[in-house]
Formats: structure tokens, C-alpha cells, sequence
């Protein structure tokens, strides 16, 4: 409600990785604001305000929530509450690995919104360049070059064939995470060969993966074996 003081239009509200809560009951007043996926729903019951004006001892958010209704900022519709700006949008980031500590989220959550996929990259030498930029700030530049040079080539094909199995998650941060833990490797043991210690990582990885069946971890060791038997 800030931004027009600032010269800016819309605002965001990002939630990440929202299923790590248990949606139905951390966000009951979200389902009674936002009602449906149209803006032109979404509405601040009137008495919500009430109940915030209510407490004594409200916090900083309660405070200028209550400064931009007192101040018009909102247009009110009688008896029923204040509009929610049209240019205000909420954008949450599911998380669909780890299983183990995530809640199924309710359809009552889910039909107010919009759901986009977002795919792997499609160039994966314009990831890779990215994702060795990014290491380069974290390690060494001849340990990074030296990996690189000689690894670059088996991460590629990893990545490509990894990503044909579809029930395996190998985005970006996964395929990061490998390059971490091998440049990590090399950093400890400089005379290591790169394939080696992205063989270590792989390993590694593998055996934090509990919950993949027989199947799964079948396919994931042939390809390994396959693309990194040098």
C-alpha cells in the first residue's frame, strides 16, 4: 500500500515453499480475504479491522494497517469491508521433494490460484556457465577451472539424462549442490581427479536419497555408471 508514495505499481507478497505448513490452519484468515483467484474478490472483512482495533497492544503491521484504512488508502464497501488493491498479487513457491516434512495443500487453498510449472532450463550451457559463475565465488578460480575442464562434459550428459526420469527432481540447486560438494572435495584434496570427485558427490547425494524405490535408485546408478565409466 506503500508504493504509490514510492512511484511503483504492484506489490508482492512471496511465500516460499508454503506446503511446509499446515495451510488449513496457518492461514485462516488468507481463505476469508481472498476468496476466489479474481482480484476484484479479494476483500478485507470489515471485521477483521474490528478485531485488530480491538487489541490494546497491536504491533507495527496491526499499527499501519489501521493507519491506511483511517487514511482512505482503501476503498471501503459498505457493511461488507475494504478492497484489496488490484495490482496486489500473492506468489508461493511449492516444495515437492522432501516429502518427509510437507503437508498436502487442501483444494480450498489451491483454487485461488493460478498454477504455473516452471520447467528445467533449456540451455543447460547457459545454466552451467551460471551455476560455475556463481561457484567462482565460493572457491578458487584453478579449482573451479580445473573441475570445470574436466567435468564440465559428464555433468552435461548427467544432467540430460538424469532429467528423462521423470520422477527424479535434478533442477538447478540440485546439480549446484553437486558442484559444492565436488569443489569442496578438490579443495581438501587438491591431486584429486575432477571425474573422482564428482563421482564423491554423486555418492554422497545417492545416500541421503532414502525414499527412492529400488526402481528409481536402479535408474539413477545405470545412468551414472553409463556416463561416468572413464
Amino acid at each position: 500500500m506503500q508504493k504509490e508514495n514510492l512511484g511503483c505499481r504492484g506489490a508482492y507478497l512471496i511465500i516460499d515453499e508454503v506446503n511446509r505448513a499446515d495451510v488449513d490452519k496457518a492461514f485462516g484468515d488468507f481463505f476469508t480475504i481472498f476468496a476466489g483467484i479474481e482480484p476484484s474478490e479479494w476483500i478485507i472483512p470489515e471485521a477483521l479491522i474490528n478485531e485488530v482495533r480491538s487489541y490494546t497492544v497491536r504491533d507495527r503491521y496491526g499499527e499501519e494497517l489501521l493507519k491506511f484504512i483511517d487514511n482512505g488508502d482503501l476503498r471501503y464497501i459498505k457493511n461488507v469491508g475494504y478492497q484489496v488493491p488490484s495490482d496486489f498479487r500473492v506468489i508461493c513457491t511449492l516444495n515437492y521433494v522432501d516429502i518427509r516434512n510437507l503437508f498436502v495443500l487442501g483444494e480450498a487453498f489451491v483454487r485461488r490460484f493460478a498454477r504455473i510449472l516452471i520447467d528445467y532450463p533449456s540451455d543447460i550451457d547457459k545454466e552451467l556457465e551460471t551455476l560455475f559463475h556463481r561457484a567462482s565465488r565460493e572457491f578458487s578460480s584453478d579449482i573451479v577451472n580445473k573441475f570445470r575442464n574436466d567435468a564440465e562434459k559428464y555433468l552435461k550428459e548427467l544432467i540430460e539424462e538424469l532429467r528423462k526420469i521423470e520422477r527424479l527432481p535434478f533442477g538447478p540447486a540440485y546439480v549446484y549442490s553437486l558442484i559444492r560438494t565436488a569443489l569442496a572435495y578438490m579443495s581438501l584434496n587438491p591431486n584429486e581427479r575432477p571425474i573422482n570427485a564428482l563421482k564423491i558427490a554423486l555418492d554422497t547425494s545417492l545416500t541421503l536419497s532414502i525414499l527412492w524405490d529400488d526402481e528409481l535408485r536402479n535408474n539413477v546408478r545405470g545412468i551414472i555408471d553409463k556416463v561416468l565409466r572413464v
